[in-house]
């Protein structure tokens, strides 16, 4: 059976955490944590996520204020 993986994006420190998440109970196990360079302007809001058709490529945009 696959992994579920679960990818969550954070504003501050502008990284994006993985996690394992066991389908029977729900838990997650945190895998790991991907900085995320780019512009140097803190956000308060967190990056939007979209992962590719085929599922290879997860892309992330940052934001920045107008």
């Amino acid at each position: 059976m696959a992994i579920t993986m679960v990818y969550v994006s954070c504003a501050e420190p502008r990284e994006i955490l993985r996690f394992a998440m066991d389908r029977d109970s729900g838990a997650l196990q945190q895998i790991d944590a991907t900085y995320v360079p780019g512009i140097d302007i803190a956000s308060n809001t967190s990056m939007p996520l979209a992962i590719s058709r085929d599922r290879h490529v997860l892309h992330a945009g940052l934001r920045q204020p107008p």
